[in-house]
């Protein structure tokens, strides 16, 4: 497995990509790379720091920024996705099951769009930046099924898509937040998904037909989530499949009756819990526990156990060790 270095060995990620074998790793120097990223290779690749801001690929030319091979990972960068104006156009999309780990997503249309049954998506910040309605827009889109380990997305946030967060019925989402401030389609959807552990799914109000957690299938389950903001949707903060298993959810009146913020200041964008809220070390380990998977937050920050709920344990709680935080890929959840 050789390790291909852009600009050293190769000017651009496309040059690296032609002359590199399955199993490589193309190696990137931090920089602006303007190129579309399409080909079928499993590859890594990966900044050279655990800033993901320090390499930023970007392209608005077609549908994609990243048409990535099955088994790829893609990790420690930014991408950006500018071609807007329609839908299904994502920043990131792959031909079978990827790997996108401690990545920025920016994109005016879709995040991480159609992958193979058994992606993983981890400490990843994704936000949509187009904040109208002219086009239907969503922060991670799946609808692979299969056997065996499915989707997990953990430890990541989610902003500003108004069509759905988070829409992948054959998932499992772990410690995640969604939050939308801005103008939303009436179908709105803030986490759809199998199974939800420690979620919070908030929005600032609006008039929507759908829920902020909605499980998927008789054997879905949602343990220890958040869902608020969503008092004037028709199935308001939680829609659950009959069959599923529901636990030690809170919602909205849940919320205004702590008197207290769930989050330091959503306004600023600023999603850490608010130690004296409802989220702080409410949440339930036995997902970490029982797959030693999401250990850590989205700043790399060990989660606490219990842990809090969403994506970051507050600094101040004592979590542990920050780290590189990188997922390990071999073990998927099989709920």
């Amino acid at each position: 497995m050789a390790t291909l270095l852009v600009p050293e060995d190769h000017a651009t990620i496309n040059a690296a990509v032609t002359a590199a074998s399955n199993g490589d790793s193309i190696s990137i120097a931090n920089g602006t790379y303007n190129e579309l990223i399409n080909n079928s290779k499993q590859l890594v690749y990966s900044g050279r720091t655990t800033d993901p801001t320090g390499v930023v690929i970007t392209d608005g030319s077609s549908t994609r920024t990243m048409a990535i091979g099955a088994g790829s990972v893609v990790t420690n960068l930014t991408i950006e996705y500018t071609g807007g104006v329609g839908g299904h156009r994502y920043a990131i999309t792959g031909s079978g099951a990827i790997n996108v780990i401690n990545v920025n997503i920016n994109t005016n249309a879709s995040g991480i769009g159609p992958s193979g049954f058994g992606s993983t998506v981890y400490r990843c910040r994704i936000e949509c930046t187009y904040k109208g309605v002219g086009y239907p827009t969503y922060g991670i889109y799946q609808t692979a099924t299969g056997s065996g380990t499915p989707t997990s997305v953990g430890s990541t946030l989610v902003l500003d898509f108004n069509w759905a967060q988070i829409f992948a019925r054959y998932i499992t989402v772990v410690n995640t937040v969604t939050h939308t401030s801005y103008v939303k389609n009436t179908s709105l959807r803030g986490i759809y998904a199998s199974h939800h552990f420690n979620n919070i799914a908030s929005l600032n109000s609006s008039t929507t037909t759908h829920s902020g957690i909605g499980v998927f299938g008789s054997g879905g389950t949602s343990t220890n989530c958040i869902a608020f903001g969503w008092q004037n949707a028709t199935a308001g903060d939680y829609n659950v499949a009959g069959g599923s298993t529901n636990t030690n959810n809170l919602g909205g009146s849940d919320v205004t009756a702590s008197g207290q913020s769930v989050f330091v200041d959503a306004a600023n964008d600023d999603f850490h819990v608010n130690p004296n809220g409802v989220a702080y070390h409410s949440g339930s380990y036995a997902f970490q526990s029982t797959y030693n998977e999401f250990l850590n937050d989205l700043d790399g920050v060990r989660f606490d156990n219990p842990p809090s709920r969403g994506a970051y344990e507050h600094v101040a709680s004592g979590g542990g060790t920050t780290t590189n935080a990188r997922c390990r890929l071999g073990l998927k959840l099989g709920i």
